[in-house]
């Protein structure tokens, strides 16, 4: 279930303790000092968050990205000044637009809620698919389950919805990695399955270390595939030299797999399969099947010929691993 619709703001995170020497640096126009300096103030033991206001407002009239982004933090939370949802609207904008992925992500929730400006379902994704592209990866997950679930009145897509999860795996997050192996291996949530993105995104998830990622992973691999092994019932149309054209009944083998081709015989008034060579698909198109021989098996000689296992129209099994 889609857990992350309603959560809150989310502040800049920097590295802080430029003290005094980042207030210097700021005063010399370098405004991510600025917005240290407002970090070291809200962080500091009693937190001054009025002081903070001054600094970090420097940092984003100086056009610094985080800097508006924490100021629209700021007025949305009443850190050292009134709670203004239009302020803290107005400079999340103001940051996504100069290219802060936080800016874009606290101005998607704004807009989701209504606050500071009126709620618009496509804004708000607009806002979140912003953020993604800047590489961060809670908005591109809540992007993903977005559409993936198509509610809060926004239009189910699971194309847009693969691509923003698949963005939040490769971004580091091992459990959306499992959860799409999951449902490329089960064929759910709309997805057509596929063995191989379910390794992938299981591989991916293990190097994320996603301990669940990591047994699927192992299972999975340790698993033949399905499309690797089978057996298919068929008739002999015609051998030339080392190909063999046969018609199957069900679904055709892939293309490039190797198995024992058997052929129905009758002897002593019994039906048995006689297993007459090891051959290769080469060539899979509806019913109709070519093969080639890789080895001939169960050769019987009399009177110094070979007798041929090859007569069109023998009831043959192809079965391989």
């Amino acid at each position: 279930m889609f857990t992350w619709w309603r959560r809150a703001l989310v502040a800049v995170s920097l590295f802080v303790g430029a003290g005094a020497a980042a207030a210097d640096k700021c005063e010399l126009a370098q405004p991510l000092d600025c917005l240290q300096r407002g970090l070291a103030l809200l962080e500091a033991d009693p937190p001054d968050a009025s002081g903070a206001l001054v600094w970090v407002a420097k940092a984003c009239t100086s056009k610094h990205p985080d800097g508006c982004a924490q100021l629209g933090f700021m007025y949305m939370s009443a850190l050292g000044t009134a709670a203004d949802d239009m302020q803290a609207f107005t400079f999340s904008k103001q940051g996504c637009d100069l290219g802060s992925a936080l800016g874009c992500k606290n101005a998607a929730v704004l807009t989701r809620d209504g606050r500071g400006t009126k709620k618009d379902v496509a804004q708000t994704m607009r806002f979140f698919d912003l953020a993604c592209q800047h590489d961060d990866v809670e908005a591109c997950e809540i992007m993903g389950w977005s559409y993936f679930q198509g509610d809060n009145g926004l239009k189910q897509d699971l194309t847009k919805a693969v691509a923003a999860l698949d963005k939040t795996c490769k971004l580091g997050n091992g459990e959306i990695c499992n959860q799409l192996g999951v449902s490329y291996l089960k064929g759910s949530a709309g997805l057509t399955a596929d063995r191989q993105k379910a390794l992938a995104f299981f591989s991916a998830g293990c190097a994320a270390k996603n301990s669940d990622a990591c047994d699927n992973q192992k299972l999975v691999a340790s698993e033949p595939d399905p499309a690797e092994a089978g057996k298919v019932e068929a008739v002999l149309g015609q051998r030339v030299g080392k190909r063999v054209n046969i018609k199957v009944s069900g679904q055709a083998p892939p293309v490039g797999v190797e198995g024992d081709v058997s052929k129905q015989v009758e002897q002593a008034g019994f039906t048995m399969w006689l297993v007459i060579g090891h051959a290769k698909v080469v060539k899979s198109t509806g019913q109709a099947v070519e093969l080639e021989v890789v080895s001939e098996k169960s050769e019987v000689v009399i009177d110094g010929k070979k007798v041929n296992h090859w007569t069109a129209g023998s009831k043959l099994t192809f079965e391989w691993k």
